[in-house]
């Protein structure tokens, strides 16, 4: 009787770890499982991550003309793969990039972004970023280092289209609100606004921007009793700020037209209008004439205190190693932005280089000065004013939308006093 009941309890007992077994093998299952599944949302964001870094690479390569990393594939179309990215805890993550139609406006760049887990194997991303070329100026005031308009007051900035046979900024038929106003930078007020009135977007790297009550952001979508729209600030600009070198001229001529009798240089009129000078000087009562199209490499400084005059059919790149002065007065009545280009070069001293700007008139210019601290200053004559522009890069008078894209590249001005680290 006693072993009967001897063996009923240890059938009770064997039945009972069974049963907890099963219990804690189901429950080490869901375990495994959930950490499973989790792993998995997190290889899930991260390949995206990295199939998002590969697609930087591929624009990063167009932007540079740099393939020397990349296999050309017999049927035109570029190839490059990236392994071995450390993803922490035991990850590795790796790229694939093909990018086709690279000879045409537009090209197209497709990544396979994957990351390998120990415990769960290879997850893949998939994406496809269709590109569009484009002009170096784009459609906004931008600095590396800092936006700051300071405390001056009359600040707006706006858009409008200054391509050829659209005429001047317009409020009804020459306007719109594609400007940005940025700093590619994350510390504190790298863009200061005051009480700017900024028909357009504003982004920084990082921190918000800073501006006084009474200032506006706004689109033309905007709603009227709204005065800072939320939704055209951001904090996760990026702008890739391309080097500027002087081009190589092999049969420009060294020395400047002679400033004739009336106090005139006349640029334009010789069959080859290509000129390489240490220095470029127009002194106050003098004048600068472009006709025709021109260039000029200047090594040193150049200091334009007298007018600057440009025909129907004139233009000019001005390439400056150092400073920069424009503080006379301005005739562009025939000429949009794209005709006046003014380029800092990347050989600039250690302590930098100035492009001032204290001109009476309106100038329509694109600059582009990566490595320039660049000013404008209200001229001399009371009733001229100078608008904020970037036309293909930056006009003085209106932010030009002629090219298509977002702004990467530009300069902020004011009808008073700006400084910006461009």
């Amino acid at each position: 009787m006693n072993n009967k009941k001897q063996g009923s309890a240890l059938l009770g007992v064997v039945i009972a770890i069974v049963i907890i077994s099963a219990l804690v093998g189901s429950r080490v299952r869901l375990v495994v499982q959930e950490r499973r599944s989790v792993e998995r949302m997190v290889l899930f964001d991260m390949a995206l991550d990295v199939a998002e870094s590969g697609a930087e690479d591929g624009v990063l390569a167009m932007n540079q003309n740099d393939f020397s990393e990349w296999k050309k594939l017999p049927s035109g179309d570029w190839l490059k793969t990236v392994d071995g990215l450390d993803s922490g805890s035991g990850r590795v993550g790796s790229y694939q990039i093909l990018l086709t139609d690279i000879d045409s406006r537009t090209a197209t760049l497709y990544i396979e972004g994957t990351v390998s887990s120990p415990m769960i194997g290879d997850v893949r991303r998939q994406i496809m970023v269709d590109l569009e070329t484009r002009s170096i100026f784009g459609n906004g005031l931008i600095a590396q280092e800092s936006v700051d308009f300071k405390k001056r007051t009359e600040i707006e900035i706006r858009g409008y289209d200054s391509s050829k046979g659209r005429g001047v900024y317009d409020d009804f038929h020459n306007h719109n609100d594609m400007v940005h106003v940025a700093a590619e930078s994350a510390e504190k007020n790298a863009v200061s606004l005051g009480d700017a009135d900024i028909n357009g977007h504003v982004a920084t790297s990082g921190r918000a921007p800073k501006y006084s009550g009474n200032a506006r952001i706004w689109g033309n979508d905007t709603d009227f009793d709204v005065s800072v729209d939320s939704e055209r600030i951001y904090n996760d600009y990026y702008a890739d700020f391309i080097t500027v070198d002087s081009p190589v001229l092999d049969s420009a001529l060294s020395t400047l037209p002679a400033v004739s009798d009336s106090g005139d240089m006349i640029l334009g009129k010789l069959a080859r209008n290509e000129y390489v000078v240490d220095n470029l000087n127009i002194a106050e009562g003098q004048s600068l004439l472009v006709t025709g199209e021109v260039t000029i490499v200047v090594n040193d400084t150049a200091e334009i205190e007298g007018d600057i005059d440009f025909s129907s059919d004139g233009s000019l790149k001005l390439y400056v190693q150092n400073d920069l002065t424009i503080s006379g007065g301005v005739n562009m009545d025939d000429a949009v932005a794209s005709d006046f280009q003014i380029y800092g070069t990347s050989a600039v001293p250690e302590d930098g280089s100035e492009f001032h700007f204290n001109h009476v008139g309106v100038l329509k210019a694109a600059v582009l000065a990566p490595n320039s601290l660049v000013t404008f200053e209200r001229g001399n004559v009371a009733d001229d004013k100078i608008k904020g522009n970037n036309g293909h890069g930056n006009n003085l008078d209106g932010v030009d939308s002629s090219n298509s894209g977002n702004s990467k590249d530009g300069l902020d001005s004011d009808p008073n006093v700006d400084d910006e680290r461009a």
